[in-house]
């Protein structure tokens, strides 16, 4: 099941690996970015940017029960998680794959 979870920008690998030590190594995440490039000092340079701003959304099986959703909701990192997200899973997943159709290799 996908959860939306608004993160503190500067804590997200600290989210991450809080997670992933919870739950395991089977939790995804997904946070589409948007990479440009622009001149300064006569360089090219890269930059990214995320899309959702604040937002990424995390994968697990163990996010249907609700006991592992109230665990989640006190990691480092962590703002606040999105109500709905059982019932808008149809909306999530578009949204995730309509995304990642417009993705670089």
């Amino acid at each position: 099941m996908w959860v939306v979870a608004k993160i503190k920008r500067k804590e997200l690998n600290i989210f991450k690996k809080k997670l992933t030590e919870k739950f395991g190594k089977e939790v995804k995440f997904y946070y589409p970015k948007i990479e440009y490039y622009q001149w300064s000092r006569n360089k090219l340079k890269k930059f990214e940017k995320f899309i959702l701003e604040n937002y990424i959304f995390c994968n697990h099986p163990k996010f249907n029960d609700t006991n592992s959703i109230n665990d989640m909701k006190f990691l480092k990192g962590l703002e606040y998680l999105l109500k709905g997200h059982a019932i808008n899973q149809n909306e999530i997943i578009r949204f995730i794959e309509h995304c990642r159709t417009f993705e670089n290799s």
